[in-house]
């Protein structure tokens, strides 16, 4: 698997992911749990499209398979949603060099994970193409007259949150970042434990926000 999107059932990621390590890992799932048929078929699949090979003991990943190695070993694990409008989450895994975006589909006839690797610009530039994350309207130097203007706003955030991004660090939450609409300005909510700091949405924050998860400066 190269940077070209490759497709898989539950149970062939699920298959990947567990031979990589014995660990807990961080993924969306859906549906009812897969059969020992369905695990069956998978292996059989696997073995066909070059991620597995043969072993003594069974099966083990092949170098098709690698890129499963780097997911399970990402510094972060960013979970983005469309905010309270719900739908399945996706996951970015970020290792401080590479990233890799993982989506999950409930699809009509079976679901599947969707899988692509993506480096950190065009995974900023992805957000927003997939209206996830929308693009900022106001300009820093408007934001610096606005604040004296939405300052109860920003004291106490409200409104219809429409993007969530949760930044995870070896399994634990360490922050959440929001973008509210509150008082007819986009807030961007940087949320941590009990202490949630919001500031007018620029493209100033958009990157600090970005820099903060793959850059590892969050606490």
């Amino acid at each position: 698997m190269r940077a070209e999107i490759s497709y898989f059932s539950p149970a062939e990621f699920g298959i990947l992911m567990a031979l990589t390590g014995t660990t807990p890992y961080c993924a969306i799932t859906g549906g009812p749990p897969c059969t020992v048929e369905d695990y069956r078929r998978a292996y059989g699949s696997l073995y066909q499209r070059g991620y597995l090979e043969r072993t003594d003991s069974g099966f083990a990943l092949a170098d098709l398979g690698n890129p499963f190695r780097q997911i399970r070993a990402a510094q972060r694990v960013l979970v983005l949603t469309a905010g309270d409008a719900g739908g399945a989450p996706k996951l970015y895994y970020w290792n401080g060099s590479s990233g890799w975006l993982v989506e999950w589909e409930d699809g009509v006839l079976s679901p599947w994970y969707r899988v692509q690797e993506m480096s950190r610009e065009p995974f900023a530039a992805w957000l927003r193409d997939a209206d996830l994350l929308e693009r900022p309207m106001i300009p820093p130097e408007t934001a610096d007259l606005m604040r004296v203007y939405c300052a109860e706003a920003l004291q106490a955030p409200a409104g219809e949150c429409v993007f969530r991004l949760a930044c995870l660090e070896q399994g634990q939450l360490i922050r959440t970042y929001e973008l509210r609409h509150c008082q007819g300005v986009s807030l961007l909510c940087s949320i941590c434990g009990d202490n949630t700091i919001a500031e007018i949405y620029t493209e100033d924050s958009a990157r600090r926000m970005l820099d903060g998860c793959l850059e590892g400066k969050l606490p």
